[in-house]
C-alpha cells in the first residue's frame, strides 16, 4: 500500500511544526527557569535532557581604526600595515599574548552581558575595544536519548508507510502546575 504524497506532505509539516513548537516550549522554559534562578540547569528527562548553555566574557573591535592606531604605537615591532582584509589574527600566540595584557574596568560593578572599556599594562584605556562580561543566558541545547530517537525513528517509518497512528508513540501528555 502507498501513502499519497500529499498526506506525508502534511504529516511532515505538521509533525516538523509541532516539533518546533515543542523545542520552542522547552527552550522557554529553560531562559524563564534562567531568568529566576540565575543557575545554568542542566535537566535529565526520561529520553533525553536539556542543556542550558551561558556567554563567556569576550573582547571585540568596535572601531577598528581607534584600535589600529593605539596598536601601532603600543607595538610597533608587531604590526605591519597592509591594506589586507583578514578575519581571523595571524599570530594566535601573540593575540593570546596581548589580551592576557588588557584588563576590564570595573567588571565586579558588571551584571552578565554587561560591557566596559579594557586598559593596558600602563592603565590607559585601550581605544575601539569593548570587554563583555559573560554569564548571560545563550541558549538551550535538547538532546535525544539514542534508544528512543531509534525507536522513535522506526515508529515513525511505520506511521509514514501507512502502517500506524504516530500519536501513539508518546504516553499521554502531563501538565505541570505553573
Amino acid at each position: 500500500m502507498t501513502v499519497s504524497r500529499d498526506w506525508l506532505l502534511r504529516a511532515h509539516l505538521a509533525h516538523a511544526a509541532a516539533a518546533e513548537a515543542c523545542a520552542r516550549a522547552l527552550k522557554g522554559q529553560a531562559e524563564a527557569s534562567f531568568a529566576e534562578h540565575h543557575s545554568a540547569e542542566t535537566w535529565r528527562l526520561p529520553g533525553g535532557k536539556v542543556v542550558v548553555n551561558l556567554t563567556n566574557d569576550s573582547v571585540a573591535v568596535v572601531d577598528v581604526d581607534a584600535f589600529m592606531k593605539w596598536l601601532e604605537a603600543k607595538y610597533p615591532s608587531e604590526v605591519v600595515t597592509e591594506t589586507v582584509v583578514v578575519q581571523r589574527v595571524r599570530n594566535e600566540a601573540w593575540r593570546v599574548q596581548l589580551l592576557q595584557g588588557l584588563l576590564p574596568t570595573d567588571p565586579e560593578e558588571l551584571g552578565p552581558g554587561g560591557q566596559t572599556s579594557l586598559i593596558d599594562d600602563e592603565g590607559t584605556v585601550v581605544p575601539g575595544v569593548v570587554w563583555t562580561k559573560g554569564g548571560a543566558y545563550k541558549h538551550a541545547a535538547i538532546t535525544g536519548d539514542g534508544t528512543l530517537k531509534r525507536q522513535y525513528a522506526q515508529a515513525a517509518a511505520v506511521y509514514a508507510a501507512g502502517g500506524g497512528d504516530m500519536p501513539a508513540l508518546l504516553a499521554p501528555r502531563p501538565l505541570e502546575a505553573p
